[in-house]
């Protein structure tokens, strides 16, 4: 099985350190010579046996010391204070020696936030998607996070409109009524006559997410087209949202964009 195993403070003389468990008695080290600075960070142990259930963490430095450190319930240990083993050469005694203390931890709890988008409507001149949060594995209570999102709208037409089109944005609540930074782009018809015409718009913004709020929580992306006109020759309409950074708030834990389902979009015609 694979453990990690983490100094939180060092003291001077201490490493490297061996490796033991209680599947041979303490016997044979399973891992050899792990510097200070590595288990500082935090060691990946991969090899230690299934049927063990206590590790030793020995300092085989200037200064000889073990702990015994039981692997079921993960438990914080504070390691005893060295006991200097003389040698030739003496070494100054420091006014105070910080105590070493190693814990055992299971990895960082990974959660990935994708979107997973809704189809609302989808005809030719008009498309309406959504999306809400999804966190893989599910968000536990006591966890939260700030999401950052960007809403970006574009609506082109190269001739005369018989309707006004429409391109937009936003975020929405399943329980407070309303919208949150929306981009629009609006084209009337009387805007078109004789020339092009051309409308952009990007917003963004944040929101925390907690397991209170993420079931109600959702995006939005809709293009209205002009229901009499082929959109392939007379406009061109689209409206995106994506996620682009995640912060952890509470809980701990890492938080990853999947970097496959992070939009939602939305154009007319059709790509």
């Amino acid at each position: 099985m694979t453990i990690t195993i983490t100094l939180t403070s060092v003291g001077l003389g201490l490493g490297p350190f061996d490796i033991y468990t209680d599947d041979d008695n303490y016997t044979t080290p399973v891992v050899l010579g792990i510097s200070t600075a590595v288990l500082f960070n935090g060691y990946v142990c991969p090899v230690i046996p299934d049927t063990a259930t206590i590790i030793k963490v020995k300092s085989t430095g200037e200064q000889i010391t073990s702990i015994l450190l039981p692997i079921e319930g993960r438990i914080t240990t504070q390691l005893p204070t060295p006991t200097p083993t003389p040698t030739n050469t003496p070494q100054p005694t420091p006014g105070a020696t910080p105590t070493p203390t190693p814990t055992i931890s299971p990895s960082a709890n990974v959660y990935t936030v994708s979107f997973v988008p809704i189809v609302i409507t989808n005809l030719a001149y008009r498309k309406q998607v959504k999306s809400y949060v999804t966190v893989t594995p599910a968000l536990p209570s006591g966890h939260s996070f700030i999401l950052y999102y960007e809403n970006y709208v574009l609506a082109t037409s190269s001739g005369s409109l018989s309707y006004s089109v429409l391109s937009k944005t936003e975020r929405r609540s399943d329980v407070i009524s309303g919208y949150w930074d929306r981009a629009s782009a609006f084209i009337n018809n009387d805007d078109t006559v004789d020339e092009p015409h051309s409308e952009t718009e990007t917003n963004t913004g944040k929101v925390k997410i907690d397991s209170t709020i993420i079931e109600s929580t959702y995006f939005y992306a809709e293009t209205i087209g002009d229901v009499l006109i082929d959109p392939q020759s007379d406009y061109h309409l689209n409206a995106k949202c994506r996620i682009t950074n995640i912060d952890e708030v509470t809980g701990g834990g890492t938080y990853v964009i999947d970097n496959t389902n992070y939009l939602i979009e939305v154009t007319v015609p059709d790509l």
